[in-house]
């Protein structure tokens, strides 16, 4: 899994850079949850012009997304995947997407066909996201 590192957060800086991947995934997944919970607190801990930040946003939506934050996901995939550059857009559609699963394993089928078609109209390339999931291509139109 690759995601971004904050670094120097102690020191008044907010540097994000690429976190190594970890070739030994049994190994490294008790550290995700952990990782993205601190990546949560940092973001929650900055100054109210720090959050609206494009980049906070992102950041925001990712680990909302990774920690299984849906209320989040919810209010934030929708606006980034209107927005531009085509990476809001991307990530706003891979939100909407695991809203969809969601919605699917729940049993709710006109909700998860509804992010499905936003996430693929923000972002065309979503579809082979759903036709490659089982769980979401079952509410592919």
């Amino acid at each position: 899994m690759v995601g971004h590192e904050m670094t120097g957060a102690n020191q008044g800086s907010r540097d994000f850079r690429p976190m190594e991947e970890n070739e030994d995934e049994e190994e490294y997944s008790p550290n995700v949850r952990r990782y993205w919970e601190d990546r949560w607190t940092v973001l929650n801990e900055l100054t109210p012009e720090e959050h609206s930040n494009p980049r906070t946003l992102r950041l925001r939506l990712e680990c909302a997304i990774e920690l299984q934050n849906w209320e989040t996901v919810k209010a934030m995939a929708p606006y980034l995947a209107g927005c531009d550059p085509k990476e809001d857009r991307k990530l706003g559609a891979r939100g909407l997407l695991a809203l969809a699963k969601v919605e699917a394993e729940s049993g709710k089928s006109e909700k998860a066909k509804d992010h499905i078609t936003a996430a693929i109209e923000a972002w065309p390339k979503a579809r082979q996201d759903v036709i490659d999931d089982s769980v979401l291509a079952a509410h592919l139109s």
